[in-house]
């Protein structure tokens, strides 16, 4: 898969997910990372997807992006996942992953 994720911390505790959808950043999850900082920690992931053409797999995406997800989180179950858009879809391969 073409293009980079930065995955970034804030807080300490059981993590807390954020994927946002495809176009925006994780800076549209500012004020519920703001609010749950104080008790978990809040990871802020930022996807830069290529443009995505018709015939893509979007399955091998969603799995790659899964799989770099659960790296970085070493085996810690996250306390809860919030997303939106193609987050959402990200947050269903998490999920299928246990």
């Amino acid at each position: 898969m073409d293009g980079e994720m930065n995955i970034e911390t804030m807080g300490q505790g059981r993590p807390l997910i954020y994927l946002h959808d495809w176009g925006f950043t994780s800076q549209v999850w500012s004020r519920q990372v703001e609010f749950f900082r104080g008790l978990f920690s809040n990871v802020l992931i930022d996807y830069n997807l290529p443009r995505l053409e018709p015939g893509v797999d979007h399955e091998n995406i969603l799995a790659t992006l899964a799989g770099q997800i659960v790296e970085q989180l070493d085996g810690e179950a996250p306390r809860a996942i919030l997303a939106n858009g193609l987050g959402s879809f990200v947050a269903y391969e998490l999920l299928d992953r246990g």
